[in-house]
């Protein structure tokens, strides 16, 4: 699952370390489905009993 890290937190970085700009509201939309996709597979995962 941190494999999948990788793009975020590069992502991170250039708006951070590096100060490139980005459409903000774009990016929060897409994080929080990110967010809701594991939180739904984490929710799926434990109801199955695969923790």
């Amino acid at each position: 699952m941190v494999n999948n890290l990788k793009i975020p937190l590069a992502v991170a970085c250039s708006l951070f370390v590096f100060g490139e700009q980005a459409d903000l509201p774009r990016l929060i939309a897409g994080g929080g489905l990110v967010v809701a996709a594991g939180v739904l597979a984490e929710i799926g995962a434990r109801r199955v009993g695969r923790s």
